[in-house]
């Protein structure tokens, strides 16, 4: 359960990050904030919680101090949730001249199933109706939900309204990072950089191509490639689509 911001102990600490309560007194701080340095590890600290005590992140609350060798006390923990929503942020930009219907999902496999939706809209054309959203908490836990799938996937399911006759109209994903200032926004693996087709999808039917409908952004961890490695469970990432 979450830790409250009074009579903070150890072993609440340890048990909340999936560790056991007995772990020894004399190393017990030093293992419990070493958490931060952990990605994919069950015990790895919820780096999507946003709102920890008197500090605004885990970055700055945990890991800021750990790193520094200073300022490791209790009181920081005051707040921490492990199995905290998945926060996200993401920019959608429509500059062509076509209404885009736009569904993203988080997935807890490398294949497009159609998994938690956390946006459905129309982004009206020529720019008048880009959706820029930030630290926005999805409510799907964290831990619970995708530690054990190896992480989590972000898919989409993209087309346009009308396909016009005259001219292609493409998506691609112009970023997508980790948010939370720890390794300087590590970038994620996309389907534009990695997979197939390798370049931007063609959304428009009369030319040949047709809907978006899989993986979207994968991992940071580096092995396997797009789009077998999935976003570490305890990681924030921040997406930008491109439809022009």
């Amino acid at each position: 359960m979450p830790i409250g911001t009074t009579n903070i102990k150890m072993s609440d600490i340890a048990t909340e990050l999936q560790y056991s309560s007995s772990l020894p007194n004399d190393s017990m701080v030093n293992i419990l904030y070493d958490s931060s340095q952990l990605s994919y590890n069950q015990s790895g600290g919820s780096y999507h919680n946003l709102n920890m005590g008197s500090a605004t992140s885990f970055q700055s609350s945990i890991e800021g101090p750990y790193s520094a060798g200073q300022n490791m006390a209790l009181k920081n923990w005051g707040g921490y949730t492990h199995d905290i929503g998945v926060n996200l942020n993401y920019i959608i930009n429509n500059g062509s001249g076509y209404d885009v219907n736009v569904r993203l999902f988080l997935e807890n496999s490398s294949g497009f199933g159609g998994g938690f939706q956390f946006f459905n809209g129309i982004i009206p054309m020529n720019n008048t109706g880009n959706v820029s959203v930030s630290n926005s908490n999805t409510g799907m836990g964290a831990f619970s939900n995708y530690y054990s799938g190896g992480g989590y996937w972000i898919s989409g399911d993209i087309s346009l309204l009308m396909p016009p006759a005259f001219r292609p109209i493409m998506m691609d994903v112009t970023g997508a990072v980790d948010t939370d200032n720890k390794g300087s926004g590590i970038p994620r693996l996309t389907y534009t950089a990695h997979g197939t087709p390798g370049g931007p999808w063609n959304l428009d039917f009369s030319t040949g191509g047709g809907p978006f409908v899989g993986i979207l952004v994968s991992g940071d961890n580096g092995s396997g490639g797009f789009p077998n490695d999935g976003v570490s469970w305890n990681k924030r990432t921040a997406i930008v689509i491109d439809i022009y």
